[in-house]
């Protein structure tokens, strides 16, 4: 039979053996860096040093200068050609003398062909012409102001008919006419400007009254002169 005795393990042995083994183990690292200190040493003095020769860098400056300005010379001018001719003084003559080579001098006859039948022959050779007068078709636009000193006046008017549509829908309207009243007192053009139903045949019925209404036309110095004049046609349903 195999007995163990325990011995006792405790503060006391553990402050007892601590120093020694705090020495042995700095002593041991101080050796341990020692040796390596030596070793590197001795690695680098047994190398030998190079040197490493530095290339040298280019370097590129650029210099922006404005481009030399370009000289045009200027046009020569052509000189003009001198026209050289004789100057001679010149000699008067009578009228009679005067020949001129571009003259044509036609007959009666071909006179006549050439003006046409408006001209009728006379005694002693002369030649009547004879002009018809303008005639008065031309009307001129609305917008040209014609002045005068009385206005056109209306001396008959036609009432227009009430348009059938706009009859059986109970519709009315106001339409406003311009119409232009020639030298005669006659209505010899008429449009209707604005209306406040369109489309229900009311600009139709007033035209086509306003052509036959007599007017007693404008006067200017004395004289009847055609004008454009404006007048209103209400077409109301009475109950």
């Amino acid at each position: 039979m195999v007995s163990t005795i325990r011995l006792p393990y405790g503060a006391f042995e553990l402050k007892r053996t601590y120093r020694r083994h705090m020495l042995m183990g700095t002593g041991f690292a101080a050796m341990l860096m020692m040796l390596c200190i030596m070793a590197g040493w001795l690695f680098t003095g047994t190398m030998e040093m190079v040197t490493v020769p530095t290339t040298p860098r280019d370097t590129i400056i650029i210099d922006y200068f404005p481009p030399p300005p370009i000289e045009y010379g200027r046009p020569g001018t052509a000189e003009p050609e001198q026209i050289t001719g004789k100057v001679g003084i010149p000699t008067p003559v009578d009228d009679g003398e005067l020949i001129d080579d571009n003259i044509v001098i036609i007959s009666k006859s071909e006179l006549k062909a050439l003006i046409g039948p408006g001209v009728h022959g006379s005694d002693g050779g002369r030649m009547d012409m004879v002009i018809a007068s303008p005639t008065d078709d031309y009307i001129p636009p609305p917008e040209v102001f014609v002045p005068m000193e009385i206005q056109p006046a209306v001396v008959s008017e036609k009432q227009p008919d009430y348009p059938r549509l706009a009859l059986e829908g109970g519709f009315s309207a106001v339409v406003t006419v311009l119409v232009y009243v020639d030298k005669t007192g006659t209505v010899r053009k008429a449009e209707a400007v604005k209306c406040t139903r369109p489309g229900m045949g009311f600009e139709e019925e007033a035209v086509k009254a306003a052509l036959q209404w007599k007017w007693r036309p404008g006067i200017q110095n004395g004289n009847p002169i055609g004008a454009w004049m404006t007048h209103t046609v209400r077409f109301v349903l009475e109950d």
